[in-house]
């Protein structure tokens, strides 16, 4: 029997297990799973950016593909806009990040948040929510067969961010560490959301900034992770950005502290141009937006180990009414295959090639088999 993943107010040791709440079995093709919205309109929003506008279009037209009606509604200005848009009943979906998704329903749901007994939330007050401008691989979450037999984990999750696998469990026991993992967000989210919301599985893609290298250098200094890259930093030179060099936690300053890391020289360059400095040898590492579609497969991706930057998965936020057992199965069948490489392809067509994000939202839906026709 088929399972769907969609959370609302889970505890913290059911959702730190990375599984998500059932909401219900069943076929998506079932006339069974679709009733519920078959004389009404599934309404979907997103943000005016190429980004969100194909990261809409993808879920849309999966729904649609499975016998549900999709409208689309404008795109608003920001994160706050599209919750508060869900939340009053006026869209169905919409699709955001982890990381700013916890920052928005702290800031939206204050008593709730102050009541969660996840330090994560409490972290996340501080953070400021803007809408996101890149990706990287995200969870894997397992799907479970009932809450019942859900415990807390003995050993760490995994997540894959970017082309390498990194650990869920936070870094520290600090609140601001945990709510950097994936695992801790969606737990912390969770609890908080009020019941007229809920949230699929987040994406096997995230949107945020990381480091990548050579793929020569990577392997002439065994570098697969940011400690190994700290080891190796006294005779490599760095491209950073301006973005990096003033960031924080994720930037210069932070990874020298958490890291140890001094290069032999650091460069600083518009991040359009980080990774053809890689790929001239003008630099053996950069940092990179894992969305950035000119990363070639001459580069790899570096492990964050320690959990220097804040997890972005790509996550599709709910009303309740829309959330119905055939409804979440579509969507979560995107998550499940919706990687950063995907998206990163995606803009690379949108931006480089010109092409409609309805198209290539369609295209790829037919391409990676969630949908045929």
């Amino acid at each position: 029997m088929a399972t769907t993943h969609v959370a609302r107010r889970v505890g913290a040791s059911l959702l730190a297990t990375g599984v998500m709440v059932l909401s219900g079995c069943g076929s998506s093709g079932s006339s069974s799973a679709n009733t519920s919205l078959s004389s009404t309109t599934l309404v979907v929003v997103g943000l005016d950016n190429d980004q969100s506008r194909v990261l809409t279009e993808v879920y849309a037209q999966a729904l649609e593909k499975g016998g549900f009606r999709v409208g689309r509604k404008d795109p608003v200005a920001d994160l706050a806009t599209g919750y508060s848009t869900l939340k009053s009943g006026q869209a169905d979906l919409f699709v955001t990040y982890t990381g700013q998704l916890l920052a928005q329903v702290v800031a939206a749901e204050p008593a709730a948040a102050a009541a969660t007994s996840t330090t994560a939330a409490s972290a996340a007050s501080a953070t400021t929510v803007a809408s996101a401008t890149t990706v990287v691989d995200a969870t894997t979450i397992p799907p479970a067969t009932s809450i019942a037999t859900a415990t807390a984990p003995t050993t760490p999750q995994s997540t894959v961010v970017g082309e390498t696998t990194t650990t869920l469990a936070p870094p520290s026991s600090s609140g601001e560490a945990t709510a950097k993992r994936i695992t801790a967000q969606i737990n912390a989210i969770g609890e908080i959301l009020p019941t007229s919301l809920l949230f699929g599985a987040p994406a096997t893609a995230q949107d945020k900034t990381t480091i990548y290298c050579s793929n020569q250098v990577a392997s002439t200094n065994q570098l697969a992770t940011f400690s190994n890259l700290a080891g190796a930093a006294g005779h490599l030179t760095l491209a950073d950005t301006a973005e990096f060099e003033t960031g924080d936690p994720f930037g210069l300053a932070g990874f020298t502290t958490l890291y140890g890391a001094t290069f032999k020289k650091v460069v600083s360059m518009d991040a359009a141009k980080v990774t053809d400095a890689i790929t001239k040898g003008d630099a053996d590492c950069g940092v990179v937006h894992s969305l950035d579609f000119t990363i070639t497969d001459q580069m790899s991706v570096l492990e964050d180990d320690r959990g220097l930057a804040t997890d972005e998965a790509v996550i599709p936020l709910l009303s309740a009414a829309a959330a119905t057992p055939g409804a979440t199965q579509v969507i979560d069948a995107v998550s499940k295959a919706l990687g950063t490489g995907d998206i990163r392809e995606m803009m690379r067509r949108i931006v480089a090639s010109r092409q409609a994000p309805n198209v290539v939202a369609g295209e790829w839906l037919r391409s990676s088999g969630v949908t045929t026709q």
